[in-house]
């Protein structure tokens, strides 16, 4: 079978990172030479810095582009209230500025970003402003979740890029692969986008110069008129950092990893949550929070998942060329994506670590730590998948290609999956003998839908690499403390007696997973207990009776150690 590459979209052609300010943590990213002339680009809403992507590519070979997320938008965590909305944007704006240097960069922004610009407390050298039509600047809040505002959501920005929001104005449709990372970050701050309606007639013209339009040539020949330079060189220009806060990137072998941070003023040794595929470190956001009040915990989104760069490789579906060569061998593979976290965690200086796994997270931390020994003190194991309990999937089908199309197909086919996932399995079966009703949570499956959206392009690699490897059939590995959890609603703990007889040495004990934050309470609680006592087996601290398990003849649990 032949195959062909993904495009890789725009956004990644950025640096991205965060600096913290009083709103909370901004995301940024960065394009160009570092020493460039700088210049700073400021979003519409309801977008994000994604949607100014190719505005910034185009912009980068003359100049250092600096995209912000505004607060509530993209990457930045925390809102603006309602008293002084573009106010409060505008005073994170000028925090990143003085952070970074750039006091004395022009500042262009569009539509709402154009508000924001023209609000500015620090003086700027220049500030373009391109003004938007008035429309709503806060999209439905999709409650209940659903389709509907899933496509509601792609068609308006789509829109709002032909007609004049991305520098393709003038009635170009923009690259699918953009126009999707600009859309699933909406999708993920989906009631937080702004305020309640901006409209052009309110913008203050005389803080700035207008554009014709918003574009680079507009921006260019702004720029040139007022003879700000392009590839002027500066000295002691700041550069984004590799700042460790709550939400953070990491450069690991030349590539950005996203990761969650929670409790570095903890003492103990650090707990890494791996989350289950095709999902995200935003899955387990509750986790890490939780094992945060322990100790120092940290969340990944794999290569190719979450705001994490995808590795260099191929999609394997079918490509239109027969010509083309097979790529199928160039898809990432388990040892690759072993040795990202690994290099992270060797990055952040830490020579041991506690890993939890949950699902595809699961298998990874036992590979990592039989590759690992030394690196990987504990081990929490909640659901381990055994590779023969899926020997029979049709993974074409289990996991259809969700690569970017501009009509927005691939938002269906992910909802589909989504949807379907609550009443068969495997989903795609769909008859009377695979129907396994289970509850439906429309704000768990947005979220899903969400996290599946954000690796579309790439989540197949990994997912398709678990479900075919078959640990069990390999020789043991090292011994390391080992704890299994038994969570309730599971489907993975009916394999719990093949685990443990593949892990003998494992404890056992009831978790209560992490979908919520008193549940997550309950399982870090749980899992700290048993990692306190592989520094200290004298240790004897029950857990609740509500987490003690109903053992096996024999089957050690948390509650029954010495």
């Amino acid at each position: 079978m032949n195959h062909r590459p993904h495009p890789v979209p725009t956004v990644h052609a950025g640096q991205p990172g965060y600096l913290t300010v009083g709103t909370g943590a901004v995301h940024v990213r960065d394009y160009g030479p570092v020493d460039a002339t700088p210049l700073v680009l400021l979003h519409d809403t309801p977008g994000s810095g994604a949607a100014l992507a190719p505005l910034a590519v185009a912009l980068a070979g003359a100049y250092r582009v600096v995209t912000i997320d505004l607060p509530g938008h993209g990457g930045s965590t925390g809102t603006v209230d309602d008293h002084d909305p573009v106010g409060q944007a505008a005073d994170a704006v000028d925090a990143v500025r003085q952070a970074l240097d750039l006091d004395a960069a022009p500042v262009a922004g569009v539509g709402y970003g154009a508000h924001v610009a023209a609000r500015l407390r620090r003086p700027a050298s220049l500030v373009l402003l391109a003004a938007t039509a008035g429309r709503p600047a806060r999209l439905p809040d999709p409650a209940p979740h659903g389709v509907g505002p899933l496509l509601d959501t792609w068609w308006r920005i789509r829109r709002a890029a032909v007609t004049g929001g991305w520098p393709t104005s003038g009635g170009d449709l923009p690259d699918a692969a953009d126009l999707h990372e600009a859309v699933v970050d909406v999708l993920g701050q989906p009631a937080t986008t702004g305020p309640a309606r901006v409209a052009a007639e309110d913008l203050d013209r005389a803080a700035g110069l207008p554009l014709p339009s918003w574009s680079a040539q507009a921006i260019r020949a702004a720029l040139t008129a007022h003879r700000v330079p392009g590839r002027h060189r500066r000295a002691g220009a700041t550069a984004l950092a590799d700042t460790l806060g709550p939400v953070a990137y990491r450069t690991v072998l030349d590539a950005p990893l996203h990761i969650r941070a929670a409790g570095g003023d903890r003492p103990g040794r650090p707990v890494v949550v791996l989350p289950p595929a095709p999902g995200s470190s935003t899955s387990v956001a509750h986790l890490v929070e939780a094992f945060g009040r322990h100790r120092p915990a940290f969340g990944v989104d794999y290569p190719g998942h979450g705001r994490s760069a995808p590795l260099t490789c191929a999609d394997p579906r079918p490509a239109a060329s027969p010509t083309l060569p097979d790529a199928r061998a160039a898809a990432p593979t388990l040892p690759e994506y072993l040795t990202r976290l690994d290099a992270l965690v060797a990055g952040l200086g830490l020579d041991e670590v506690d890993v939890f796994g949950c699902h595809s997270g699961a298998l990874l931390a036992l590979l990592w730590q039989r590759r690992h020994p030394r690196r990987v003190r504990g081990l929490v194991l909640d659901g381990l998948p055994l590779g023969a309990d899926f020997a029979h999937l049709d993974l074409d089908r289990y996991l259809p290609t969700l690569e970017p199309d501009v009509d927005g197909h691939h938002l269906l086919r992910a909802w589909a999956m989504a949807e379907d996932r609550t009443l068969w399995s495997p989903w795609y079966a769909r008859t009377a003998a695979a129907h396994v009703p289970r509850p439906a949570d429309p704000h768990r499956q947005w979220a899903w839908t969400v996290d599946l959206l954000r690796g579309a392009a790439s989540y197949r690699h990994l997912y398709r690499a678990v479900l075919r490897h078959a640990v069990e059939a390999e020789p043991p590995g090292p011994v390391t403390p080992t704890l299994l959890l038994r969570t309730p609603g599971d489907p993975l703990s009916h394999d719990l007696a093949r685990v443990r007889a593949l892990l003998p040495h494992a404890t056992v004990a009831d978790g209560a997973g992490h979908a919520d934050p008193t549940a997550a309470a309950t399982t870090a609680d749980a899992v700290t207990r048993f990692l306190d006592r592989v520094d200290d087996p004298a240790r004897a601290v029950r857990p609740p009776a509500t987490l003690l398990p109903g053992p096996g003849a024999g089957e050690p649990t948390l509650g029954s150690l010495p």
